[in-house]
């Protein structure tokens, strides 16, 4: 994918319509001609304008007579010297009928306007972009070539930019205001997915190919009688690819769709997956679909929020994969949605996503306005640039994950737009009354959506929008780290649940946790940048070297009254240290470990206050956890989380484990998480 694309939708602003009770100048009424219109439709539309237009301020009359003004609307298409490589545009009206560019230059893009009613000019004047998709909406104006004619905006935005500097876009900013204050909040984006997706399915089957796939495909190239159906298999097949599923993983998919990609997962994977989605429409007919392919009991879907995914209750996930679902989380929870990713993806975990993104150099402009597709459309969606995606990814997961591959497929997608546009309007009627919802099938609803797939379809065709695959990991690089260092990590599984003789003392022999343990008690105390570790009976050190190389935790404190041990912890983070160009600069002085008699809890209720420990790890027989239990309690009591390893803490009275937390995870026994409810 290109670094910089050079060109994206057209620029837009928020608008608040003008009352169509308003009266125009009579000097205005020659300057459009009233299409015909059934009265059914004519009333329903005048209804729907005295309904939307009776609290805004703004007239016909205050801007000026219409001959004036459409005039003044049209001076940036007479400025726009570039315009004559591009296109030819009319606009037939009463009189006369402007022509812009040269109609009969080679390769010219020509697109014809209509302007059927007069509340066009002053929409378009105010309003800009957005008031020209408002105005196809409404059926004020009809054209000719409408993805054309938006191409067109398109390629020429910086002339088309000085109808952006009037007044009357104060109420633009107004609007935009509002708007930016409402939050995607888990009620909000099930009412905004809801919006668009319970629309009914049946409407959804009318122009999407046989898998129910609603995302960019990705074509064979020379094929140009290829099927939808063909491409979009292709697209999924190259997600579970670049996911590198295996036999058996456990695979969660954010954004079920219609069960397509599920399907095929376990269908060429043998695995098992459980899927997210917000919309009640799509899990019923998904949760048919999956049921007719027989892997009812391979696939869950669930209807839920990825906010309300938990490690604990859920567990973690082998795979993850998303398409075309992060457009819907929005920039303010965009890190909290990669945060979330990183809690649920095991260790060695990789994050296949699918997203549509806006051009860098117009992503600041574009999260400033509301476009056609944020009102009408996707209520609620805003979609990433790749700069703002990579700089959430590693924010959100504090740098434990990472881009490893990225694949920019928007070129395939203007094909597919095209497609299901020209579906939907030959299929329009027929929904229509085999549904008998005349109510929302509406002739605007119908004009509304054309407007949608043509605005998409140009903005992929000009290279405005992409459809990016970035793959992305666990930090794996961190990996060949800790291997090199803790090689013993390969024993078998059973020497992490030792099962210690009595004159073993109250410590037990050294055993070692295993890498992936370490992390999962990591994952599973939630460990931020904000917290300092405490690791009580440390031995070699993994658990201080994990926290603060794969967590980034502020601090590391390794305590152990084994003199062995310490000196082989001092030598692992030397080696860690040695490997600068992979692990934090300050490493050095965020892992700190002392020899100690862990029983001298005067001196490590002093450790504990002085630096402010919030995360306490125990690998404690339990005769070791009786002997200290008031200190342990005191600790737990003033909010510390202790992860109790290998041997749980059930003995001692007061400590009761995190809420949702039932000892143990996706059938991982060893590790309880204990912390006191707020």
């Amino acid at each position: 994918m290109p670094a910089k694309q050079t060109t994206t939708t057209a620029a837009v602003m928020l608008h608040r319509r003008n009352s169509s009770s308003q009266s125009l100048p009579d000097s205005a009424s020659d300057d459009a001609t009233i299409a015909s219109q059934t009265p059914s439709e004519n009333e329903h539309e005048n209804d729907f304008h005295a309904t939307s237009f009776k609290n805004t301020a703004l007239t016909t009359s205050a801007v000026a007579p219409l001959p004036s003004l459409s005039s003044f609307v049209l001076a940036p298409f007479t400025a726009a010297s570039d315009l004559a490589r591009y296109a030819c545009i009319k606009s037939s009206i009463a009189s006369p009928v402007y022509t812009f560019g040269e109609a009969r230059a080679p390769g010219v893009t020509i697109a014809t306007i209509r302007v059927l009613k007069r509340a066009f000019w002053p929409r378009l004047a105010v309003y800009s972009a957005l008031g020209f998709g408002e105005s196809f909406m409404f059926n004020e104006v009809e054209v000719d070539g409408l993805t054309d004619l938006i191409i067109i905006f398109i390629r020429n935005r910086k002339h088309l930019a000085a109808m952006e500097v009037l007044p009357f876009n104060l109420n633009s900013l107004l609007n935009a205001i509002i708007h930016s204050k409402i939050p995607n909040t888990i009620y909000n984006s099930l009412l905004n997915i809801q919006a668009h997706y319970d629309l009914g399915n049946e409407m959804f089957e009318s122009f999407l190919d046989p898998t129910m796939t609603y995302s960019c495909p990705i074509w064979e190239l020379g094929n140009e009688h290829e099927s939808l159906e063909s491409a979009q298999l292709r697209k999924i097949h190259r997600m579970l690819e670049l996911a590198e599923i295996r036999k058996g993983d456990h695979v969660l998919e954010i954004g079920t769709g219609w069960g397509a990609l599920g399907i095929e997962a376990v269908k060429l994977y043998d695995c098992h997956v459980t899927t997210l989605t917000l919309s009640k429409e799509q899990k019923a007919l998904a949760e048919a679909r999956i049921a007719k392919a027989g892997f009812s009991d391979r696939i869950t879907v669930l209807l839920q929020d990825y906010r309300l995914m938990n490690p604990s209750t859920h567990g973690q996930f082998d795979r993850i994969v998303t398409v075309e679902m992060l457009e819907a989380v929005g920039a303010e929870f965009m890190p909290t949605f990669f945060a979330k990713m990183d809690q649920l993806l095991k260790p060695d975990g990789i994050l296949s996503l699918q997203v549509i993104t806006i051009a860098d150099e117009r992503f600041k402009a574009y999260t400033q306005e509301i476009d056609y597709i944020q009102k009408y459309i996707f209520p609620g969606g805003q979609c990433p640039c790749v700069a703002s995606l990579t700089d959430a990814i590693y924010k959100g997961s504090e740098g434990r994950l990472f881009i490893d591959e990225l694949h920019n497929i928007g070129p395939h997608y203007s094909k597919a737009l095209r497609l299901w546009r020209e579906a939907f309007m030959d299929k329009f009627d027929e929904v229509r009354d085999a549904t008998g919802l005349h109510h929302v099938y509406t002739n605007e609803f119908r004009r509304r959506w054309e407007y949608y797939f043509a605005y998409c379809e140009a903005g992929f065709a000009t290279r405005g929008l992409g459809d990016i695959q970035p793959i992305s990991e666990i930090t794996v690089m961190n990996d060949s780290i800790l291997q090199q260092i803790y090689p013993n990590d390969s024993a078998p599984e059973e020497n992490n649940f030792p099962r210690w003789m009595p004159e073993d003392g109250p410590y037990g022999p050294p055993i070692h946790t295993s890498i992936h343990r370490v992390r999962l008690a990591l994952q599973l105390a939630e460990c931020t940048s904000t917290d300092v570790v405490l690791d009580l009976g440390c031995g070699d050190g993994r658990f201080c070297v994990s926290a603060v190389l794969e967590f980034n935790v502020r601090k590391a404190l390794g305590i152990d009254s084994d003199a062995a041990c310490i000196s082989q912890a001092r030598d692992a983070l030397t080696s860690v240290v040695s490997n600068a160009c992979q692990v934090p600069v300050d490493m050095h002085t965020r892992v700190t470990f002392y020899e100690k008699d862990i029983r001298d809890t005067a001196w490590l209720e002093r450790v504990v206050v002085e630096e402010g420990v919030s995360v306490l790890v125990a690998f404690l027989t339990p005769e070791f956890s009786r002997e200290c239990e008031d200190w342990l309690v005191r600790v737990y009591e003033r909010g510390v989380t202790v992860v109790a390893v290998c041997f749980d803490l059930a003995n001692l009275k007061g400590l009761k484990l995190k809420e949702g937390f039932e000892g143990g995870v996706s059938g991982v026994d060893g590790i309880w998480v204990y912390k006191k409810s707020d």
